[in-house]
């Protein structure tokens, strides 16, 4: 977050602290609230602060370049990659019925899987899924998560009639289990 990188370096200005922040994205409009000079200014202050860190953590050599384009010294930025072991999504059980999802030859399952908060975009998740559902029945929507937007999200799906085909797993450890047992993945965030 922008804010977390302004607010730290100013803390660790005042406390005289080491400052070590990682950069898991590019910030795009959802990251600020908008395009107009609001945005305009967040950026600036998100530029100026970060070439302030002592260190950076990139989490992939697109966002260590835009952290170099910046101004952060090279000396500075440390590049490590987010790890996924691909191995635990092929020892699941896709389809067996011992998932949490299982595979239904005639239905599409489509998920997301983040906290159900404004940013992550789930209501146009839920706005895109009604269309997508009144050209193809046999599909279900699985949205694995859980915060302050829940109920929120659980009423549009009922106000909108699609309810029935979405459902709300909440908090789950078992990513890779669900993940295998879904023909589309989509994050709006």
């Amino acid at each position: 977050m922008m804010q977390a990188t302004i607010i730290g370096a100013i803390a660790a200005r005042i406390s005289k602290t080491t400052t070590i922040a990682t950069r898991h994205y590019s910030p795009g409009p959802s990251h600020s609230g908008s395009n107009g000079p609001g945005r305009w200014l967040m950026l600036k202050l998100d530029h100026y602060f970060a070439r302030s860190m002592d260190r950076f953590i990139a989490v992939s050599d697109h966002v260590k370049s835009e952290l170099l384009a910046w101004g952060v010294p090279s000396r500075s930025v440390e590049l490590i990659h987010n790890g996924i072991d691909v191995k635990s999504f092929d020892e699941q059980k896709g389809g067996d019925g011992t998932g949490p999802i299982d595979r239904i030859i005639d239905r599409l399952a489509i998920g997301m899987i983040g906290s159900l908060t404004k940013r992550k975009g789930h209501q146009l998740l839920l706005e895109s899924f009604e269309i997508v559902l009144a050209m193809v029945p046999n599909v279900e929507l699985f949205i694995v998560g859980d915060g302050p937007e829940r109920s929120n999200l659980e009423s549009f799906s009922a106000e909108r009639g699609i309810a029935e085909h979405v459902k709300f797993l909440g908090f789950r450890n078992d990513v890779a289990s669900i993940l295998s047992g879904l023909d589309l993945y989509v994050h709006t965030a």
